[in-house]
């Protein structure tokens, strides 16, 4: 098994994980699916494959969880970055489902939507920076104009399906840098607040 916390993933280790959460439970049954990173700076990509989520770092692992969407419970994926200055990008998410990701140490940086819109982020992202100067990146470059709206801990709206002040959109916290990338058409950006460091 490659265990990203002991940076021990040699060629001869195990590549890609799948998990299956299984049917839905009665009463309906939250799963969880927690990733620990490494100690060194890593780059990772958690987005969606034929309705599978697929949590990859760039040196070649690969876990794919299926069964995840709201129908069947939802999960919540929680991926600890540890040590060193690392980079995720996020998209699409699936309903029903929270990813978290808490930075750790060093400067960290989500990507949400990159080179993108965020039309497909359905299920609610949660970014601590933790300790460094950590940065949010939130793009939306479809050709609709859209409405979006930040406050001191969230950004909601930009059609993210279901989002508003309280539910799904993008939570974050302890962040030193948050960029809005937009493009080239009228959005309107209500802002609500700011936080104050």
């Amino acid at each position: 098994l490659c265990d990203w916390s002991s940076d021990v993933c040699s060629s001869d280790l195990l590549r890609t994980i799948n998990l299956n959460l299984g049917a839905a439970e009665a009463p309906a049954a939250l799963d969880q699916v927690i990733v620990n990173g490494s100690s060194s700076a890593d780059e990772y990509a958690i987005g969606l494959n034929a309705g599978v989520i697929e949590i990859s770092r760039a040196s070649g692992e690969l876990i794919r969880v299926s069964d995840a969407s709201a129908a069947l419970g939802g999960a919540a994926l929680t991926l600890n970055l540890g040590g060193g200055a690392d980079t995720v990008s996020v998209a699409p998410t699936l309903a029903g489902t929270t990813t978290t990701i808490n930075g750790g140490d060093q400067n960290d940086t989500l990507n949400v939507a990159p080179g993108a819109d965020a039309n497909g982020i359905a299920g609610e992202i949660l970014f601590n920076g933790d300790a460094g100067d950590d940065t949010l990146n939130f793009n939306d470059n479809d050709a609709a104009a859209n409405v979006g709206f930040l406050s001191a801990n969230r950004i909601w709206g930009f059609d993210m399906p279901g989002s508003d002040a309280s539910s799904k959109g993008v939570s974050y916290a302890t962040i030193e840098l948050l960029n809005l990338k937009l493009g080239a058409r009228p959005d309107t950006v209500n802002v609500r607040g700011a936080a104050a460091n």
